[in-house]
């Protein structure tokens, strides 16, 4: 019986070793924007963008993430795990980048 929890034990501090040790790619963290009229007008007028992002990633990875794809520095972010069990981000960028312009690129504006 204490090999079978010695065992398990293991492998759960490996997994957690491996997930915060290595981090997450960037492609892999942030799964889709989310389009809608609140979020439009986050994006015009507080300098937001909002994402659905992958369940286990964490904050400083979703910032590590934007940095990478979208060239942007994060002022703040907000997550919350939806009722429907998704996992979303809001996302502030810092006053010198537009929210704008990364929603143009990615063809959301």
């Amino acid at each position: 019986m204490k090999d079978s929890n010695i065992l398990i034990y293991f492998i759960n501090f490996r997994y957690l070793f491996l997930y915060w040790g290595d981090g997450m790619d960037a492609f892999d963290v942030i799964k889709m924007p989310i389009i809608s009229e609140k979020t439009m007008k986050l994006i015009e007028e507080e300098n937001k963008l909002v994402f659905y992002i992958d369940k286990k990633a964490t904050k400083a990875d979703v910032k590590n993430a934007i940095k990478e794809l979208f060239n942007a520095e994060v002022k703040d972010l907000n997550t919350l795990i939806t009722p429907k069990g998704q996992k979303k981000v809001y996302v502030k960028l810092k006053d010198e980048y537009d929210a704008g312009e990364i929603a143009a690129n990615l063809g959301i504006y």
